[in-house]
Formats: C-alpha cells, structure tokens, sequence
C-alpha cells in the first residue's frame, strides 16, 4: 500500500498543470472569440460543464482540440453569453 501513494503524488501535480493550462487555453480563446472577460469566460465554461453534466476541464478540451465539438460549445456558450447581458 506504501508504494501507492508516492507514484499517484508523482502524477496527479503533472495531470493538474496539464488541466490548468487546458482551461487557460480555453478561457483565452473565449475572451477572443466571444469578446469577453476571461472572468467570464471561465463564468461561461464554468455554466456549461454544470448544464451538460461535463467537467470543467473536458469541456475545455473539446474547445481546444475537438473541432466537431467546438462548433456547438461555441453556439451554446455564445447564446448563454448574450442571455445574460440582455437589457
């Protein structure tokens, strides 16, 4: 059991660094596409993986690396965007 625990501490920083700059990749991407925040980029992101059931990193992701899926994260995530600031 001893021997676990420190390959799992070895991988999960590399894992969690690797997922952090997938939602900051993703967030960029947002602020320009959607002429936004990055706080409300994440705001955005953040909605999403909650309405689909998706976690935040794979829903970043797909917006990074998955074209077919990008297309309708982006629909989905510009229709959300311009809900909340209508007057």
């Amino acid at each position: 059991m001893g021997g676990v625990f420190p390959v799992k501490w070895t991988l999960h920083p590399r894992s969690a660094l690797t997922n952090r700059r997938t939602v900051e990749q993703a967030k960029g991407f947002l602020r320009e596409r959607l002429d936004i925040t990055v706080g409300e980029a994440f705001t955005l992101l953040r909605h999403h993986a909650q309405t689909t059931g998706t976690h935040l990193t794979d829903v970043a992701h797909q917006l990074i690396s998955d074209p077919t899926t990008r297309t309708t994260i982006l629909a989905a995530l510009h229709e959300t965007a311009h809900s909340h600031h209508a007057p």
